[in-house]
């Protein structure tokens, strides 16, 4: 398009308030075709380019805003109104090519997205395609600043009957519609009274913010790039959409407002909101002359409907209606002035509604001429959509221009399929509540509760676990079926040894459904001690040596177990208990005295297999109540969807009281499979582990996928199958240990027996594991609040029902009624559904992935976690005045505990010495400040005030540049000191909150304090939590950070850097060697921080034993070196793990390691079980002080190298030895854990 005679006015003009709008977020997208708007117009009938240039050169000569030009200015450009402006129409003929039409619709449509010079030039553009004789198009390109879509349509209307009259000869009367006037109205309304009663009305509805809607979770993939956007077309057939205007008649309501219920339906109910904001335009022309002239007048009314969703359907459309009539009087007033006013720099919603009723349409000399709309690409609401109604009979176009970074293709068309099948149902169900309404088609409801829950499988039902081992007993008596070290049993050896103890258990008193403790270290001892309890009739209950003896203690008298299984070895960490306590390796000559052969328990498929405890939000663990018949079906489907077959051989890897334990062994004793049982110190040493892995030929492997990171990828032949479960698995980690094996992901809580979904990846790499598909006998439904599915790709929390589901949780009646519902899905009235509290989505394939908790419960390593059960905890410590727990991701991906806590050890007053000046009546007098905190400061100075009266200080916050002005009042005032008590508004309390905070962190008070604080908080949580449960990091803040509405902000938590509250007490020292940078860089990494000084402590720092099995890993592949665990116990700083890796080998390897050197008191020698190793008496030794000395003894030919001893003899002796290099005559304190008691001992 060219342009002669282009004469600019010296009169120059501000911007109105919807220009001012669309300026300024056009500034801050360049080059981007974010407010091109318009279309083009196809005219059926032969049109006269001359004719028609000439047509719009007397519309844009009678129409300024078309001659608008914007200058820049010094903070905000003007607008000048170009005369005389010619145009030269732009032509291009595609008659004489092939698809004619399709070339030109693509031209325009490439021509459209390109942006405009936004200064010194006409803001639109025109064009005229030929694409046969009798048809053309005309595009129509406008930037948003000079036109709107009233503005558009007066143009279509003007240009044609311009064209009409020069067809016939006739001239038109001028008429000059003057956009300044607009500009003057709109500067008279911000001096308006109605301007106040706008701006209070505003501030008053927004005195609290909507919650975004739409969640973004795919804008990070455009790398910082304007996000662009996509358009999808729902077409409303006429009858339908006469139906929907016939309801809105019948209920006195607006077309509109019925459609914009139905998009509150949908997105209440699938965002789970009680609430529903959005953008409505709005025309803001108020004036007949104002209707008749071209320019930018609409704004955006931001209406915020807050009717939770118990009334029905008409009843929403009439709150519609009364909110949005107080809206509308207030309509005028700027979206910016409104987001300025409530303090947001985003909009108060995330999608759009426009109603288009415009009179597009018109003809060229009888010629129709009908318009499309085209999209700029740029759509930056995560969602507008546009209704296009300007033909009685036609059918209704409805577009939804998609933000990709909110949504994509294959979601939006679910949309739309579900929008209008809500319209439909609200037609056909009107009185039903919001939350009751069906919300997505016939079909997609079938597919999610019947399709995809089609698991109905035969299994035995009526048989128990023990009865299935003892058939595979018969089938293959001599196969192996369990090993751990140099030891093993046949099916028919562990099946004689477990019936010995059973009938030993009966003589007891043991039958159906009495809780048996079993306490035992890994050994074969452990699955006879279990099989014993379940062939006697009993249920285990798994209790792990490790856990402090207050929550063994809890577990005992909670659960009433009347006989605990153990070992001597263990008796000293048990606590007192009224049980039985049954020592198996005392009892075992009694043991064999009793029959071998199978007994009858009276165990029925409904009675108890095992209870085992899980992490309970009040601080005390709640016992799960599991069946056999879930275990059985279980085994079975394992072995079925895992291919077990009776010459497998399945690692057993999870400890006892974690519930994939018993997943492992009955996978293994109901296929023939073998067992595999490995030590402690195997399963914490990578490199052994992958030995173990090779040597032994394991085909199956069940671990969690954080340990899985951890180990070497090394070529495993035999490994056939690698099932992982209880967090999220790396792509990368997928990528690495899919390759030439089956590679599952497996999903289940506690309380749907262990493995209640499960996801085969068959592509080798995935960006998100998901967790699968229901296993057999198995339903999963994903619902929302009030228990109604939620659409595909929509998340709701996941309900789980089947034979697996527990019987309920001991003890807690209520709890079981509250997580244990009847399950609405089913006719049999038996049948539950139990509440997972864990969020989740169906995949558009069946699949589910899952994405979080809805409650404050994680899972790390594996672990159940109740982060509430650990800030029940810290509360309760003296020191604490509140707390926070959240589960962070480091670096590496691992997720950490961190505890943000407020403590009353912080002062309230702190020392902060700055000049300031007092204005106190008529005078201004200068002070100084001495100490400050969050409500008041103490002034030093020759001045006395009067107590009570108001003042007004200058003053320079803590930490900032600039002074400012703050108001107060005479606290007291004596000698030369006067205390002033602040008075804040809100905006300046945060800004004194900052101050102070910076304050307390520049002075390095709160470094101070949280390291006082923080092993104080370690130990008191590790004296009634097991070691998962204890955060890595404390963090010491002045106050908890809050949502608009008064919440804890998480999010604003997890987004605080840890790394600056890591440093040690000593002053910070950076690495000095290459070795030290090196070990450094190997820390940072698997700590998760920024730096590591080279005196910082390892285990200080958030370390445990998983992150030290890394961190050895690391090392051994950096260094050439392979170290000890208790190298880091030794030694657990960089400077001294340094001067370990300078020395020989051999010396690497000592079997006595010094823990606590130092001290006079006698020293303390402890022997770790077997599978144990000496980091787990770390915190022992912390425990005991600096004048204990404590030292652990560890076996020899843990390096792979030296010949271990086989008999206690032997190993004593060693030790022995040992010892006597420290002390060289006795008494000797001796201590032992587990198998390390009958050494000691």
């Amino acid at each position: 398009m060219k342009t002669t005679s282009l004469i600019k006015t010296n009169n120059h003009y501000p911007l109105s308030s919807p220009q001012r709008d669309i300026w300024f977020d056009q500034i801050l997208h360049p080059d981007v075709p974010l407010y091109n708007v318009g279309g083009y117009a196809r005219i059926d009938g032969p049109i006269s380019p001359a004719r028609f240039e000439k047509a719009i050169n007397q519309v844009i000569q009678e129409n300024d805003a078309l001659r608008i030009i914007l200058h820049e200015g010094e903070s905000l450009p003007t607008q000048t109104f170009a005369e005389n402006v010619h145009l030269k129409l732009e032509f291009h003929d595609f008659s004489d090519k092939e698809n004619a039409h399709e070339l030109a619709i693509k031209w325009m449509e490439q021509e459209f997205v390109k942006p405009f010079q936004l200064y010194d030039g006409l803001l639109f553009r025109f064009a005229l395609c030929k694409a046969e004789a009798n048809c053309y198009y005309w595009l129509k390109k406008y930037h948003h600043l000079i036109a709107d879509g009233w503005a558009i349509s007066l143009i279509v209307q003007r240009v044609a009957a311009a064209y009409n009259a020069l067809s016939t000869g006739k001239t038109s009367e001028p008429k000059n519609f003057a956009y300044p006037n607009f500009i003057q109205n709109d500067q008279a309304y911000f001096e308006s009274e109605k301007f106040v009663k706008a701006k209070r009305y505003w501030q008053e509805k927004y005195r609290e913010v909507p919650e975004p809607l739409i969640v973004r979770s795919s804008a990070t993939q455009f790398q910082g790039k304007t996000v662009p956007s996509q358009r999808s077309t729902l077409c409303l057939q006429r009858p339908f959409y006469n139906q929907i205007i016939d309801f809105a008649k019948e209920n006195k309501a607006s077309t509109f407002h019925v459609i914009l219920g139905a998009l509150y339906c949908y997105f209440v109910r699938t965002c789970h909101r009680e609430d529903f904001a959005i953008g409505l335009p709005t025309l803001n022309r108020s004036t007949a002359a104002f209707k008749q002239t071209v320019g930018l007048f609409v704004g955006v009314s931001p209406a915020w409907f807050r009717f939770g969703t118990e009334l029905n359907f008409v009843e929403l459309v009439e709150n519609i209606s009364k909110e949005l009539q107080g809206d509308y009087r207030h309509q005028r007033f700027p979206l910016g002035e409104i987001n300025r006013q409530v303090g947001l720099h985003q909009q108060l919603f995330d999608l759009t509604l426009s109603y288009a009723k415009h009179d597009y349409d018109t003809n060229f000399n009888g010629n129709p001429a009908r318009t499309s709309y085209l999209t700029n690409g740029f759509e930056q609401n995560a969602l507008a959509i546009f209704i296009e109604e300007f033909h009685q009979q036609d059918d209704v176009n409805i577009y939804f221009d998609y933000n990709l970074g909110a949504f994509d293709k294959a979601e939006i068309e679910r949309l739309k399929a579900r929008f209008e099948f809500i319209l439909g149902e609200i037609l056909r169900q009107s009185s039903v509540p919001i939350r009751a309404l069906q919300i997505m088609p016939d079909a997609e409801l079938k597919k999610i509760l019947v399709e995809w829950n089609d698991t109905v499988t035969d299994y035995p039902r009526d048989k128990t676990i023990v009865d299935l081992f003892e058939e595979q007993v018969a089938k293959t008596p001599d196969a192996i079926a369990v090993v751990f070290e140099n030891q093993q049993l046949t099916c028919q050896e562990l099946n004689a040894k477990a019936n010995q103890l059973a009938h030993y258990l009966q003589h007891l008193g043991v039958k159906p459904d009495a809780l048996v403790g079993i306490c035992i270290g890994r050994s074969l001892e452990m699955v006879i001690g279990l099989l014993g309890i379940l062939k006697a009739g009993g249920a285990y209950l798994p209790l792990d040596p490790a856990y402090p003896v207050a929550r063994l203690a809890f577990m005992l008298e909670d659960a009433q177990a009347p006989v605990l299984l153990t070992q001597s070895s263990l008796k000293e960490g048990l606590p007192e208990t009224k049980a039985q306590v049954v020592f198996l390796d005392v009892e075992a000559e009694t043991l064999s005295q009793f029959r071998s052969e199978n007994l009858v328990s009276g165990a029925t498929p409904t009675n108890l297999a095992y209870v085992i405890y899980t992490s309970g939000s009040t601080g005390n663990p709640k016992g799960v109540l599991i069946a056999h018949q879930g275990l059985c079906n279980l085994a079975i489907a394992q072995i079925q969807v895992f291919g077990v077959q009776s010459d497998s051989r399945i690692l057993q890897f999870a400890s006892l009281s974690f519930d994939v334990a018993i997943s492992d062994i009955a996978m293994a004793l109901c296929s023939g499979a073998t067992l595999e049982l490995i030590t402690q110190d195997s399963m914490m040493s990578p490199s052994e582990l992958i030995q173990i892995l090779y040597n032994h030929s394991i085909t199956h492997f069940e671990i969690p996928a954080s340990i899985l990171g951890t180990l070497p990828v090394e070529k495993l032949p035999k490994l056939q199958t690698l099932i992982v479960g209880g967090e999220a698995c790396s792509p990368s980690v997928v990528a690495q240990w899919s390759k030439g094996r089956r590679f599952f992901n497996a999903y289940g809580p506690t309380e749907g027996t262990v493995c209640a979904t499960v996801f085969e990846n068959p592509t080798g790499s995935s960006s998100t594991l998901p967790i699968g598909r229901p296993i057999a006998n198995t339903q999963i439904y994903i619902l929302d609040q009030s228990l109604q599915p939620v659409p595909i790709g929509v998340p709701g929390e996941l309900h789980i029902s089947g034979v697996g589901l527990a019987r309920g949780y001991l003890n807690h009646p209520d709890l079981t009624a509250e997580k244990f519902i009847n399950n609405p899905f089913s006719d049999d009235p038996n049948s539950r559904l139990y509440k997972t509290g864990d969020l989740a989505r169906y995949l558009p394939d069946g699949n589910i992935e899952y994405l979080d908790r809805i409650d404050n419960q994680v899972k790390i390593r594996g672990f159940r976690i109740e982060l509430e059960a650990i800030e029940t905890v810290l509360v309760q410590h003296p020191d604490v005045i509140d707390a926070v727990v959240i589960a962070r991701k480091d670096e590496s991906g691992e997720k950490r505990l961190v505890a943000y806590v407020v403590s009353n050890l912080i002062p309230t007053r702190i020392p902060y010495q700055s000049e300031s000046l007092v204005k106190y009546e008529d005078k201004t007098v200068p002070l100084r400040t001495e100490d400050i905190c969050t409500a008041g400061v103490l002034l030093k100075g020759s001045m006395s005030f009067e107590k009570g009266k108001e003042i007004s200080l200058h003053i320079q916050l803590p930490g900032e540049s600039e002074y400012c002005w703050l108001k107060g009042r005479v606290a007291y005032s004596r000698a030369s000191t006067t205390g002033i008590e602040f008075k804040l508004t809100p905006k300046e309390q945060v800004l004194m909150e900052k101050g102070v905070s910076y304050e307390l962190e520049n002075k390095g008070f709160l470094n101070f304090w949280q390291y006082s604080l923080r092993d104080k908080l370690r130990h008191a949580l590790k004296e009634k939590l097991p070691d998962y449960m204890v955060p890595s990091d404390f963090i010491l803040l002045m106050s908890l950070p809050l949502t608009p509405n008064g919440k804890i902000d998480r999010r604003a938590l997890s987004q605080l850097s840890v790394s600056n509250y890591q440093l040690s007490e000593k002053t910070f020292v950076a690495p000095r060697t290459p070795d030290e940078e090196l070990l450094a860089g190997i820390w940072a990494s698997v700590l998760g921080i920024e730096r590591v000084g080279v005196h910082d402590n390892f285990f200080e720092l958030g370390g445990h034993s998983l992150l030290a099995v890394n961190l050895m890993a690391r090392i051994e592949q950096q260094f050439g070196k392979k170290l000890p665990l208790s190298t880091l116990v030794e030694g657990a700083t960089i400077e001294q793990l340094a001067t370990v890796l300078d020395q020989s080998t051999e010396k690497m390897w000592p079997s006595l390691v010094a823990i606590q050197p130092n001290g006079t008191k006698r020293p303390f020698f402890c022997v770790p079980g077997i599978g144990g190793n000496v980091t787990d008496f770390y915190e022992l030794a912390q425990q005991l002080g600096n004048e204990q000395p404590f030292y652990g003894l560890q076996a020899v030919g843990l390096d792979g190298k030296s010949k271990p001893y086989t008999n206690i003899e032997d190993m004593a002796t060693h030790y022995l030895k040992e010892m006597q290099t420290v002390q060289s005559q006795g008494p000797y304190l001796l201590g032992g854990y587990s198998f390390g008691g009958l050494v000691a001992f």
